[in-house]
């Protein structure tokens, strides 16, 4: 039974049993039930239905009732507005795509997501976050449920890491796998095996309530698509105002893997450096630093899956100039004498 029901029947029930002449005209029990719900409404009493202002008990029950009924709609109201500002409800309107995009350009490999708001309402000082969560139990700094977790850089299109962003049009937010980057020399199948899960959180400001959202998404390795970019969904129709096409949200579009020919001249001294042995600093401190397969690796073997990835262009192309062939054959050389070591 709703409270305010509960509250008429309760106190018609108290009125009902006051003295006759306490409250002229009630004479059975729906008249107490309607003094009841004039007393709770503050409707104002007519006729034959008002207290004796002598009747001390009755009185100390009108009292109680309205302040009781007062409290009841406070909080019914309280609770109204509450589903209404529910965030859960608001993040719902919060749009992820349903696959990230890997995509190598001018030397760099980026891994990209799409996140847009569809409603018309502001998300105030979006901050978007990037996690990468491994299960690994038997690693010294997973916690109780066995899973490692490390934040990446994010971007929203440069190369400067930026976590706030804006979304009054869809936004295509990147990390770039550098040499600093915990993924660095990893391909979608190298995370499948290393049982890897990216999550990505978006907290903000609902403009309308001023209440907290977080919206997040899961991306599996099996999310992640290689050579992929998305379509565009923006453009500018004939009266000029911007629109979006959210039937391509989620679609992507293959592009043509880089060659090391394609690579820019920063890109190649790396490779110069790489060849030059052990002694490189070109190592990624966070590959060499193991968190991510929960034993050490040498530089030799680090070195080996990233000339992995480079080796299998060049076969491809047989226009790639003499000069990167030898730095590769020299660099597959060096790595074979410190494994042999």
């Amino acid at each position: 039974m709703p409270p305010e029901l509960l509250q008429y029947a309760v106190f018609g029930l108290l009125y009902y049993l006051q003295a006759e002449h306490c409250i002229k005209g009630v004479k059975h029990y729906l008249h107490a039930l309607w003094f009841s719900v004039q007393t709770a409404a503050t409707i104002g009493y007519g006729g034959d239905l008002s207290p004796d202002p002598y009747c001390s008990v009755t009185n100390a029950l009108v009292t109680c009732q309205v302040i009781i009924s007062l409290l009841t709609d406070y909080s019914m109201l309280g609770i109204v507005f509450t589903r209404f500002a529910n965030p859960s409800s608001r993040t719902s309107t919060i749009r992820f795509s349903k696959q990230m995009a890997m995509t190598h350009q001018n030397g760099i490999w980026r891994l990209t997501f799409r996140v847009a708001n569809i409603r018309k309402h502001q998300i105030l000082r979006p901050e978007i976050r990037i996690l990468l969560l491994r299960f690994n139990s038997k690693h010294p700094d997973a916690d109780d449920a066995g899973y490692l977790h490390q934040e990446l850089q994010i971007t929203s299109g440069g190369l400067t890491p930026s976590k706030i962003t804006w979304l009054g049009l869809p936004t295509s937010m990147s990390h770039i796998v550098d040499a600093d980057s915990p993924l660095s020399g990893m391909m979608p199948a190298d995370m499948e095996q290393e049982d890897m899960e990216i999550l990505v959180l978006l907290d903000g400001i609902d403009a309308t309530t001023s209440g907290v959202l977080q919206a997040r998404c899961s991306y599996q390795p099996a999310d992640i698509q290689l050579n992929e970019k998305f379509r565009p969904v923006v453009r500018r129709a004939s009266d000029g105002m911007l629109t979006v096409n959210f039937a391509a949200f989620d679609l992507l579009s293959n592009t043509e893997p880089e060659t090391p020919a394609d690579l820019e001249v920063g890109q190649a001294s790396e490779l110069v450096a790489l060849a030059q042995g052990p002694s490189s600093t070109y190592v990624p401190p966070a590959a060499e630093s193991s968190w991510l397969s929960g034993n050490s690796k040498s530089q030799s073997q680090i070195r080996l899956q990233q000339l992995q990835a480079l080796c299998a262009a060049i076969r491809m192309d047989e226009d790639i100039s003499d000069n990167i062939r030898s730095v590769c054959a020299a660099l597959y050389e060096n790595l074979s004498t410190a494994d042999q070591e």
